[in-house]
């Protein structure tokens, strides 16, 4: 598995490479920037995205799916996209890769799903963009801070709670 500091240092060099400098990062505009296109379909409701990796690679979000979960699931296939190009003609539906879908993959400890979520996560959360934000707090971070946040930067309250978390500012709110 791919280390926690080349995940972000990954995510924040995309960024700088296309110029998204403030949040919400664009997801869609980094799509076009990348060359995948990107569909919104209607999927199983269990399916949050698919990302094909052939010669024109192609996401289909579930077009059922809050706003916020359809960027996270961008996210996440721009990670794959990213980070397991390797894996020729591959198709990555959901959380796992078809051929890696079995009682690991499905409990979310398939490492190439952790990475992906931990790269959507560092794309549309930068440390750096939160530090920004959170040095006008004063004081401790509360539940209303998260939920602005959340809105800024276009993610869920649990997403945002969760990145927190893992980057020290917060525990668990």
């Amino acid at each position: 598995m791919k280390k926690s500091s080349d995940l972000e240092r990954r995510a924040a060099e995309l960024l700088e490479k296309y110029g998204h400098e403030k949040p919400p990062v664009d997801v869609v505009r980094l799509c076009q920037q990348l060359n995948i296109e990107l569909a919104v379909e209607e999927l199983e409701d269990e399916i949050s995205g698919i990302l094909m990796v052939q010669e024109q690679p192609v996401i289909a979000v579930n077009r059922s799916h809050s706003r916020a979960r359809q960027r996270f699931t961008i996210a996440h296939e721009i990670g794959h996209f990213v980070l397991h190009r390797t894996l020729k003609d591959a198709v990555f539906v959901d959380r796992a890769a078809l051929q890696f879908r079995n009682q690991v993959s499905s409990k979310g400890l398939d490492p190439n799903e952790v990475a992906a979520n931990h790269f959507a996560a560092a794309l549309l959360m930068p440390q750096r963009m939160l530090e920004a934000d959170l040095r006008s707090i004063d004081e401790s971070i509360t539940a209303v801070h998260v939920i602005r946040l959340a809105k800024k930067y276009g993610v869920s309250e649990q997403a945002m709670n969760i990145r927190l978390a893992r980057l020290d500012f917060v525990s668990y709110i």
